[in-house]
């Protein structure tokens, strides 16, 4: 949600410098089409703004309530160039698996966390035909965290090599991009 409130600072700071050419022109002026539209998307959505809630009433009244529900709506939203970093930091539905797994693999590599990604990358991606990565820090992947006897991760890497030697990498670790990463 800081992104959304770094976009929406940045879309509020030209709207209050543009104040005067939106305030005389009877359409919405093309050059701020993405900024009116983006501010009314944010403001049905973040109700503990009263401020934006006053922009959205009055935007509605100059422009229409039909414009407006329009820009507030996920399905017409990009027809009114709704930003599309704040329209996916604002919307409620659950993040893709794809952006989890390497959302979750971002976080093992910086912690230092032992875990499982070819067990991650079958429950979280089911579709991916069975196609077991050696881990790597850059891949982009991620896992289920391991416990076995001994210490978090005993075994895993056992386990990794195992799987690196059936794909025929005999224990080293391919580039990032061979892994299906992104540096």
């Amino acid at each position: 949600t800081l992104t959304a409130y770094e976009i929406l600072e940045l879309y509020l700071e030209l709207l209050s410098v543009r104040a005067s050419l939106v305030a005389s022109s009877k359409e919405i002026p093309r050059d701020m089409i993405e900024a009116l539209s983006s501010v009314l998307y944010a403001a049905s959505r973040l109700p503990d703004l009263p401020e934006l809630l006053t922009l959205h009433k009055m935007f509605a009244a100059k422009y229409g309530k039909e414009y407006v529900s329009e820009a507030c709506s996920d399905v017409s939203c990009s027809r009114w160039m709704v930003n599309e970093s704040l329209r996916r930091c604002l919307t409620i539905e659950p993040p893709e698996p794809a952006l989890k797994l390497e959302t979750l693999s971002e976080i093992a590599q910086e912690y230092g966390v032992e875990w499982d990604m070819d067990r991650a990358r079958r429950e979280l991606l089911p579709d991916h035909d069975g196609l077991l990565l050696p881990h790597d820090g850059a891949s982009g992947g991620t896992g289920m965290l391991v416990f076995s006897s001994g210490h978090p991760g005993a075994g895993q890497q056992q386990q990794r090599q195992q799987q690196q030697q059936q794909l025929g990498f005999g224990g080293a670790r391919p580039p990032a991009a061979a892994a299906g990463g992104s540096s």
